[in-house]
C-alpha cells in the first residue's frame, strides 16, 4: 500500500473515531433545529408522506435521514427485536398485532422507540457518517485542484476541527449543508474541466441538492464561473456567443427549479405557512443590515478554525492564487459570497454554526500554503501538529465528555435523593424537580429574582441554576455594530465579569452544594443546586460611613482590610429611580483584583431601595472593595446617597450542607458563541 493511502486511511480512522464516540448519550434531545433531521423523518416515515411539518429548512436534512432510517436503520432495529424475541415466539409470548392499525404503531413503537429517541441517535450516526464523507470530499477537491499532499493536509485539518467534529455530534442541518455544497463543486469541476451537456446536467442536480439542503445559492457562483470560464476558452467572439447560450447551460436554472418543486412539494402547497417560517428566520437573522461584524472572524481565529490555521489560510489564498488562478477564484466564488451574507448582509453570524458550511474550504487554504511552502516532511509534520493542537484537544474534549450521562438526567436523581421534602426551590422552568417541595420561586434575570438575596427574601431554601438560562445576558457583546464588535474582538471577560448578572452567578457558585458540568467544548445544560444561607448577626460595629454629596451612578471603595472580620453588614441608602446594585468584593491580595474570593450582589429598586447586604468573610480573605453600578442600558438612572459599611459577628446557617463551591471555566460562565454553538 503506497504511503499517501496509508495516510489517508489514518486520517479517515481518525475523522471516524472523532465523530462516533460520544453519539450516545451524546447532547440532549432538545435543541430546536435537530428535530429537523431525525423527527422530521421519523413523521415521514410514520405518516406516509414527504411533509416536514416545518419549512424553514427544504427537504434534503431530513430526507436524508429517511432513507438511511428505510433502508438501514429500521430493517436493522426490527430484525434485533424478532431475534430478541424469537425464544418467545414458539410459546406465544409474543404478541404482534394482526390489524394492519394496530400493526402500524406497534412496528413503529418498536423500531423508532418511544418518543422516537432510537431515531434520534440514528440521526446522529447519520450526521456523523456525512460528517466523514466531507473529510473524503474535501481531500478529493484539494486534490484535483492543488496536489495530493495539499489533499492529504485539508482532509486532515477537517478531521480534527472542532467545529466540525461537535457538529458531527448533532442532528443540525449545518453538516448537510456542508456536504451537499462540497458535492456540488465537485461536480461543478466536471464543468469547469469538460463542458460536456453530461457534466452540465448533473452539476445543476448536485447544485439543486444544495440548494434544497438550506435556501442557499452558494452552489450556483461556482457553476455559472465554470461556464464562463469555457465561454471564455472558445477561440473567437462568435464561438464565445454560441457557448454562453448553450442549450444545458441555459437549461440550469430549470432543472434546478424543477428538481426543487419535485423535492419539496409541501413547501408550495403550504406556501402560506413556508412564507411566515422564512419571515421569522429573515427577523431572527436581521436581513438586510448590511453593516459588518467581526464577532464571527474573531470566533473563527479563537475557536472554529484556530489561530494558526486562520492566519495561514489568507496567506494560503496568495500562495494559492500565484500557483493556479482560477482553481483559487473557483473557492473564492464559495467563500466571499457566504461571508458576504453571512457577516454583512445579515446578522447569521451570530449563529457560528453557519460556517461548519464553508470551513473545509477555507482550511484547503491552510492546506496549499503548508504543502507549497514547507518542502521537508518532518518540519511539515511539525508545522501541521502546531496547527491542529488546540483544535484536536477541543475535539477530543466533545467526545470525553459527550459519552457522559446527559446532565439533567444526573441532576434529577440528584434532586430527588437529596432535596428535603417541603422545600422552598428557586429555580428555571426547565430544572427537573421533585413533586415533594413545597414552592418554586421563578429565576429570571429579566422580570423574576435573580441574586441569592432575592431568593433569600422569598423564602427559598435552595437555587438550581441552569447555566442555559443563568448566562443569557452575557450575550450582547456578540450583536455590536462593526466599530464596537472590533473592540470585542476578544471576548471582554473583564467587562462580562463586572455584570451584575456574573456577580450573582459567581456568587451562587461559591455557594454550591451540587454541580453537574460539562466543559464549554460539548454545549449541554449545566446546573448549579446552591445553598441560599441564613444570616443572624450577633452584633455590629460601624467601620465607616460614607456621604456622597455628588451622588455618583459609578462608585468604588478603596480597599478596606478585614482579616480580623468575622463578617459583615452593608447598609445602602441610595435614589428612587431603582436601577442600581451595590457588589461587594473579597480578594486574597490587594495588588490582585483578578484573584476574587466571593463576590456577593444586591440589587436595589424603587418598591425596596434601601437592601443590605450581609455575609460572612470568606476564608484566607483580607481585603473587600465596595462597588456601586446601574445596569448596563440605565445608565445614569440611580444615584448614590450613603453607605454604611459594619464589621459584624455573623452567624451563617446552611441547614447541614456541605458546600461544594466550583469555579466556572470562563467559556461556560460566558459562552464564546450563541449557546457555545
Amino acid at each position: 500500500m503506497k504511503t499517501n493511502t496509508k495516510l489517508f486511511f489514518v486520517i479517515l480512522i481518525v475523522a471516524v473515531i472523532l465523530r462516533f464516540v460520544g453519539i450516545n448519550p451524546g447532547y440532549p434531545p432538545y435543541h430546536s433545529d435537530d428535530g429537523i433531521s431525525y423527527s422530521a423523518a421519523s413523521s415521514m416515515i410514520v405518516n406516509g408522506n414527504f411533509d416536514p411539518l416545518r419549512y424553514d429548512y427544504p427537504i434534503m436534512t431530513p430526507l436524508t435521514n429517511y432513507i438511511a432510517y428505510q433502508t438501514f436503520f429500521i430493517p436493522v432495529e426490527w430484525s434485533k427485536f424478532l431475534v430478541r424475541n424469537y425464544l418467545n415466539y414458539p410459546a406465544g409470548h409474543l404478541e404482534i398485532p394482526k390489524e394492519a392499525e394496530k400493526f402500524h404503531d406497534f412496528f413503529y413503537r418498536v423500531t423508532l422507540g418511544d418518543r422516537w429517541i432510537n431515531a434520534l441517535f440514528w440521526g446522529r450516526y447519520v450526521t456523523a457518517t456525512i460528517g466523514v464523507l466531507i473529510v473524503i470530499l474535501t481531500f478529493m477537491i484539494t486534490r484535483r485542484l492543488y496536489s495530493t499532499k495539499a489533499g492529504l493536509l485539508s482532509a486532515f485539518f477537517v478531521a480534527i476541527n472542532y467545529r466540525h467534529v461537535l457538529n458531527s455530534h448533532l442532528g443540525l442541518p449545518d453538516i448537510y449543508n456542508s456536504f451537499y455544497l462540497l458535492l456540488s463543486l465537485w461536480f461543478t469541476l466536471n464543468v469547469f474541466e469538460k463542458p460536456t451537456n453530461k457534466n452540465y446536467f448533473w452539476s445543476a442536480i448536485f447544485a439543486g441538492l444544495s440548494f434544497s439542503t438550506k435556501y442557499q445559492f452558494f452552489a450556483f457562483t461556482p457553476l455559472l464561473l465554470a461556464h464562463l470560464v469555457n465561454v471564455y476558452k472558445q477561440k473567437d467572439n462568435k464561438l464565445r456567443l454560441k457557448f454562453l447560450f448553450k442549450p444545458m447551460a441555459m437549461m440550469i436554472p430549470v432543472i434546478i427549479a424543477v428538481l426543487f418543486v419535485v423535492l419539496n412539494p409541501y413547501h408550495l402547497i403550504k406556501l402560506d405557512e413556508t412564507r411566515a417560517w422564512l419571515s421569522s428566520v429573515s427577523g431572527k437573522y436581521r436581513t438586510g443590515r448590511m453593516e459588518f461584524d467581526f464577532f464571527p472572524y474573531s470566533y473563527l481565529y479563537h475557536i472554529g478554525i484556530g489561530k494558526i490555521a486562520s492566519i495561514l489560510s489568507i496567506l494560503g489564498i496568495i500562495v494559492a492564487f500565484y500557483y493556479k488562478k482560477l482553481n483559487t477564484i473557483l473557492i473564492l466564488s464559495v467563500i466571499l459570497p457566504f461571508l458576504f451574507i453571512t457577516t454583512v448582509y445579515t446578522g447569521g453570524g451570530f449563529y457560528t454554526r453557519n460556517f461548519v458550511t464553508i470551513i473545509p474550504l477555507i482550511l484547503i487554504f491552510t492546506s496549499v500554503f503548508v504543502s507549497k511552502v514547507f518542502k521537508n516532511n518532518l518540519f511539515i509534520l511539525i508545522v501541521v501538529g502546531f496547527i491542529g493542537y488546540e483544535s484536536l484537544l477541543n475535539s477530543f474534549v466533545v467526545i470525553r465528555e459527550y459519552i457522559k450521562p446527559w446532565n439533567y438526567k444526573i441532576l434529577g436523581a440528584w434532586v430527588n435523593k437529596n432535596i428535603p421534602d417541603k422545600s422552598v426551590v428557586a429555580a428555571h422552568a426547565s430544572v427537573p424537580l421533585p413533586n415533594t417541595i413545597e414552592k418554586v420561586v421563578p429565576y429570571n434575570f429579566v422580570s423574576d429574582d435573580f441574586s441569592m438575596r432575592e431568593f433569600s427574601e422569598k423564602g427559598a431554601d435552595l437555587v438550581v441554576s441552569s447555566l442555559d438560562w443563568s448566562t443569557t445576558d452575557f450575550y450582547d457583546w456578540m450583536t455590536q455594530d462593526t466599530k464596537q464588535s472590533l473592540l470585542y474582538w476578544n471576548k471582554p471577560v473583564e467587562m462580562l465579569e463586572n455584570k451584575y448578572s456574573a456577580m450573582s452567578v459567581r456568587e451562587l457558585s461559591d455557594y454550591a452544594v451540587y454541580s453537574v458540568l460539562k466543559e464549554w467544548q460539548a454545549p449541554e445544560s449545566n446546573f448549579i443546586v446552591a445553598k441560599i444561607p441564613k444570616y443572624k448577626i450577633i452584633k455590629k460595629t460601624l467601620a465607616k460611613k460614607i456621604l456622597f454629596d455628588d451622588k455618583p451612578n459609578i462608585w468604588t471603595s478603596d480597599p478596606i482590610e478585614v482579616s480580623d472580620w468575622k463578617g459583615f453588614y452593608i447598609n445602602p441608602k441610595t435614589s428612587e429611580k431603582g436601577r442600581g446594585y451595590v457588589y461587594v468584593n473579597f480578594y486574597k491580595k490587594i495588588e490582585d483584583i483578578d484573584d476574587i474570593t466571593k463576590r456577593v450582589a444586591v440589587r436595589l429598586s424603587s418598591r425596596n431601595k434601601n437592601k443590605d447586604i450581609i455575609g460572612s468573610i470568606p476564608k484566607d480573605a483580607k481585603y473587600m472593595v465596595i462597588g456601586f453600578d446601574t445596569f448596563e442600558s440605565y445608565k445614569s438612572s440611580d444615584e448614590l446617597l450613603e453607605i454604611n459599611i459594619y464589621n459584624a459577628e455573623v452567624i451563617e446557617d446552611l441547614s447541614g450542607f456541605m458546600l461544594n463551591p466550583v469555579k466556572l471555566e470562563d467559556g461556560v460562565i460566558f459562552p464564546n458563541s450563541h449557546g457555545n454553538m
